[in-house]
């Protein structure tokens, strides 16, 4: 964990409790929790969100390839732009 071991943690465990006092740490401890949190529901809802999204452009794709042509050009025909 980025090089640090028990004594080091311990060490700056302690420093925050001199520097910050006894009152202080849990109001810290929570707002560390609370933003964390936030961070993490952020990251899984945008993940989520991109995988909707690669889904809806798929089911689209597929239909456009179901489409049948009108003509050598690729033009769809009349009634296939209508169900889009």
């Amino acid at each position: 964990m980025f090089g640090l071991g028990w004594p080091e943690l311990g060490l700056i465990g302690l420093a925050a409790l001199i520097v910050l006092g006894p009152k202080k740490i849990p109001e810290l401890g929570s707002a560390l929790g609370k933003t964390l949190r936030g961070f993490k529901k952020e990251l899984y809802t945008s993940e989520a969100d991109d995988v909707r999204e690669e889904g809806e452009e798929g089911e689209r794709a597929k239909r456009a390839e179901e489409q049948p042509f009108d003509n050598a050009q690729g033009k769809r025909s009349r009634g296939a732009e209508e169900n889009s």
